[in-house]
C-alpha cells in the first residue's frame, strides 16, 4: 500500500488522502498509472466540476487581456471545457485567437471536445443566451423545461483545442500569451505544486500573463511582476 501510494502521488502530484489511495489500491496496480494509462483512470480521483461563466471577474479579465492583442491561451486543468468556451464567447472573434484546454481526465476532455452540455442553473442559462446568435453555437430548449441544451459546432476547432496532459510532467507548450490555472493547485501536494508551477511558468512567453487561484502560491522569480486586478492577482513575465 505504501509503495502504491508513493507512486501515485509522485505521478499525479495530487494530495489524495489515505482513504482515496486505499480504495484505488483495491482496483488498480502501479502499472495502471504508467504512461498514458494515467489519463484513463484519472476520472476516479479528479473532480470534473465546473460551469459556464463560473467566475465573471476572471472571465472579464481574460476577455480584456485577449482583446488587447491576438492571444494564445492555455487553460491548465480545464475539466469539461466550459470555461474555455465561455472565454471564446466573450472575446472578440479573430482568426489568430487560440484557446487550448488540457486536463488529466480523458473522459472530461472527451466531453469538452464534444462541446455538448445540458444547463440547469438559471443564471448559467441566462448568461449563455446572450450569445445565442454566435455562428458556432446552437441553443435548444430541452424537453425538460427546467434545462437548456447547448452545442458548440465542430467548426470552432480552428480556435478551440482540447487535449490530455499531465501538468506534473512538464509544460504543454512554450508559446502562450496567457496561462490560467485555477482550482487545481489546492488539490496538490507541496512537491506537486512546485512541479506544476514550473511547468506553467515555462509556458508563458515574455510579456505574457499567468493567472492562478486565490489561495495558490506566489510567483517568486525576479522575472515575475505582480499586478492586482480587483480580487484577481495577475503575474506578468518580464
Amino acid at each position: 500500500m505504501k509503495e502504491f501510494s508513493r507512486y501515485i502521488i509522485e505521478k499525479t502530484g495530487l494530495n489524495l488522502g489515505e482513504k482515496k489511495l486505499s480504495s484505488l489500491s483495491k482496483i488498480y496496480t502501479t502499472a495502471d498509472f504508467m504512461g498514458n494509462n494515467i489519463f484513463k483512470v484519472a476520472k476516479h480521483f479528479v473532480n470534473p466540476e465546473t460551469s459556464f461563466f463560473r467566475n465573471m471577474e476572471v472571465s472579464e479579465l481574460l476577455r480584456n487581456l485577449i482583446d488587447q492583442k491576438n492571444s494564445r491561451v492555455w487553460f491548465a486543468g480545464c475539466s469539461t471545457g466550459q470555461e474555455v468556451y465561455s472565454t471564446y464567447l466573450m472575446s472578440k472573434k479573430n482568426l489568430d485567437l487560440k484557446l487550448v484546454g488540457t486536463d488529466l481526465n480523458i473522459d472530461a476532455i472527451y466531453h469538452a471536445k464534444e462541446g455538448k452540455y445540458f444547463l440547469y442553473r438559471s443564471k448559467e442559462i441566462e448568461k449563455i443566451n446572450v450569445y445565442r446568435k454566435d455562428i458556432n453555437l446552437n441553443i435548444y430548449p430541452s424537453e425538460n423545461l427546467n434545462s437548456t441544451y447547448v452545442e458548440f459546432k465542430k467548426s470552432l476547432g480552428k480556435i478551440v483545442l482540447f487535449d490530455i496532459h499531465n501538468l506534473v510532467v512538464g509544460p504543454y507548450s512554450l508559446e502562450f500569451d496567457i496561462v490560467i490555472c485555477r482550482n487545481v493547485l489546492l488539490h496538490m501536494t507541496e512537491n506537486g505544486k512546485a512541479k506544476v508551477l514550473k511547468s506553467l511558468a515555462a509556458s508563458v512567453k515574455t510579456g505574457g500573463f499567468l493567472i492562478l487561484g486565490d489561495t495558490d502560491p506566489k510567483m517568486t522569480g525576479a522575472e515575475w511582476k505582480r499586478i492586482n486586478k480587483g480580487n484577481i492577482v495577475l503575474w506578468q513575465k518580464t
